[in-house]
């Protein structure tokens, strides 16, 4: 019985600790788009492609790449709502003032632009809505605060095309379940088994 009241105690330990946990995003290498070319959500299930493999390319070019045999097969383009998303799982909440933050989100995504001598992420989006991630000065009260924000800038030409704009990608996968997830399972397994062999006696 004792032993039985442990497990139990552990387990809801590990609840407690797993209900807390938040989402985050891992960056991954993929066979054709290279090292640390892909931006995994673990929440979503999404793999976002680094905005700088497509810079200089437009929305009709990229969008007729999307099916098999082409430059960008299985992707699709994000909508603003899931760039917003992406960027919230990364723990920044528009507009913000952690440089810092901002700036290493632009590393792990992908800088295509220097605005103000601070990097940006520059992208369309589904329709060709321009998804900016830019890392701003702001001065208020004359101290300089440096923030971030993502503006929707409106729909471009689907033959726009820039050296410092690319696309956001992403593509759905199967959902690896979290290491915690899988101890839990077996946690519960373990115990239902001990369960079933002490009744059985």
């Amino acid at each position: 019985m004792k032993r039985i009241s442990i497990i139990t105690l552990f387990v809801l330990m590990l609840c407690l600790f797993s209900s807390h946990s938040y989402a985050s995003l891992i960056s991954q290498n993929d066979p054709v788009y290279g090292y640390d070319s892909i931006t995994f959500d673990t929440d979503t299930g999404l793999q976002w492609l680094d905005i700088t493999k497509s810079v200089d390319r437009s929305y009709s070019d990229v969008s007729s790449q999307f099916a098999a045999g082409g430059d960008f097969s299985g992707f699709r383009y994000s909508t603003n709502a899931e760039l917003q998303q992406l960027i919230g799982h990364y723990g920044i909440v528009l507009p913000d003032t952690n440089f810092a933050l901002g700036s290493s989100f632009v590393l792990l995504v992908g800088q295509t632009d220097t605005i103000h001598e601070y990097p940006s992420a520059l992208g369309l989006t589904v329709n060709s809505q321009m998804g900016f991630f830019h890392v701003l000065e702001v001065t208020i009260n004359n101290n300089s605060n440096k923030t971030y924000v993502l503006s929707d800038s409106g729909v471009f030409g689907y033959d726009y095309h820039t050296p410092t704009v690319g696309n956001w990608l992403v593509r759905s996968t199967t959902t690896v379940p979290e290491p915690m997830t899988m101890l839990l399972l077996c946690l519960g397994l373990v115990g239902v088994a001990g369960l079933r062999r002490k009744f059985s006696n």
